[in-house]
C-alpha cells in the first residue's frame, strides 16, 4: 500500500517538475520584469514630460496588487498545458491529449497492451513493473495473479489460439489484435495483444503494424462486446512491445488517426482519453503543441485528411 502511494507521488512530483522546469521559471520572470519594466518607463516619463504624479500615486497606493498582478500574469502567460481536447466534427464525440498516469484519468474503461500469450508473470522483469500491464497488475493483483489470469482466460472464450510448445511461459498464442475484457471494481479493462513474445518475454517481429491491427481490434471488439463510455488508452508500442522507429509523436499520431477514422462509421465511446505518462515527457522532448494541431486538424478535418492519406 505504501509502495503503491509512493509510486503515484513520484510519476505526480515528475509531472510538477516537468510543468514548473527552469526554463519556464525564467520564461516567468522574464514575463514579470518586463511588466515592471513598462512601469517604471511610463514613470520617468511623466515625471520628466508631464510633471504630474498620477503613475506615482497610483504605483504607491496599490504597489501591493501591482507586485501580485505582475507575478499572476508572468505564472498564467508561461503555463504548460496538461490537456488539450478537440470534437471530431459532425460526431459529438470528444478526443483528450493529456499528461498523466492512466488510471488517473476520469473515465471507466482502460485499455491495457499486453503480448499475445497474455502472460501476466512478472517476476525476472517477464512483465515489467514500470510498463502500463505492470502497474495495473500491482495495484490491483499483486498477489494473486492466478485470478487475473483466470479472468483473462474468460474474455477469450471462443478465440482459437495457436499451441506452443513452451515451458516458461503460456502455451496459447493470439493473433495481434485480440482482446480480453476483464471487469473489476466497476470497471473494464481491455487488454489487447500488440507484440508476439518469447520465452524470455521479449518481443519478436514488430512493426507499425502492429499498433494498427492492435487498435483496430481494440475498436472492433468495444463496439461488439465493450460499453459507450468514456475510455482511458495509454500511448500504444513505445514501450515493451520494442517497435522500431516508432517515437512517441508517431505513435499518438497513430491512435489520434485511428480513432478519427473508426469513428466515422461507430460510435464506441463519447470521450477517449489518450494519456502520455509523466516519465515520458521526462524522457523525451514531447511538442505538446504540434500534437494538438495535429488533433485540431484531424478532428475538423478528419473526411478529407483520410480519404487523401488512403488515395
Amino acid at each position: 500500500m505504501i509502495k503503491d502511494v509512493l509510486k503515484e507521488l513520484k510519476d505526480f512530483s515528475i509531472m510538477v517538475f516537468w510543468w514548473m522546469d527552469f526554463a519556464r521559471f525564467m520564461k516567468m520572470a522574464e514575463k514579470f520584469f518586463s511588466v515592471w519594466g513598462f512601469i517604471c518607463a511610463t514613470y520617468e516619463i511623466e515625471d520628466i514630460a508631464l510633471s504630474t504624479t498620477i503613475v506615482k500615486d497610483i504605483l504607491r497606493n496599490n504597489f501591493l496588487m501591482i507586485l501580485i498582478g505582475s507575478a499572476i500574469y508572468a505564472f498564467i502567460s508561461t503555463k504548460k498545458v496538461l490537456n488539450y481536447t478537440a470534437t471530431i466534427k459532425d460526431t459529438g464525440i470528444k478526443v483528450s491529449l493529456s499528461i498523466g498516469s492512466l488510471f488517473w484519468a476520469k473515465a471507466n474503461s482502460f485499455v491495457i497492451s499486453t503480448n499475445t500469450t497474455f502472460d501476466t508473470r512478472m517476476d525476472n522483469e517477464f512483465i515489467s513493473e514500470t510498463s502500463v500491464q505492470g502497474q495495473f497488475q500491482l495495484k490491483y493483483f499483486k498477489n494473486n495473479l492466478q485470478s487475473l489470469d483466470k479472468l483473462l482466460d474468460e474474455g477469450l472464450e471462443g478465440v482459437l489460439p495457436i499451441h506452443l510448445n513452451r515451458k516458461v511461459s503460456k502455451c496459447d498464442q493470439y493473433p495481434v489484435g485480440t482482446v480480453s475484457k476483464v471487469n473489476y471494481k466497476k470497471k473494464h479493462y481491455y487488454f489487447t495483444a500488440i507484440a508476439d513474445i518469447n520465452e524470455k518475454g521479449k518481443t519478436v517481429n514488430t512493426s507499425v503494424e502492429n499498433v494498427k491491427k492492435c487498435l483496430l481490434g481494440t475498436w472492433e471488439f468495444i463496439s461488439q462486446k465493450g460499453h459507450v463510455e468514456d475510455l482511458a488508452i495509454p500511448v500504444i508500442g513505445t514501450g515493451r512491445a520494442g517497435i522500431p522507429n516508432l517515437s512517441i509523436e508517431k505513435a499518438i499520431m497513430e491512435m489520434i488517426y485511428s480513432i478519427v477514422d473508426y469513428s466515422r462509421t461507430k460510435k464506441i465511446s463519447n470521450h477517449f482519453y489518450i494519456r502520455i505518462h509523466p516519465s515520458d515527457i521526462k524522457k523525451n522532448s514531447i511538442d505538446m503543441g504540434e500534437l494538438n494541431v495535429f488533433l485540431q486538424c484531424m478532428c475538423n478535418y478528419r473526411q478529407e485528411i483520410i480519404e487523401e492519406h488512403r488515395v
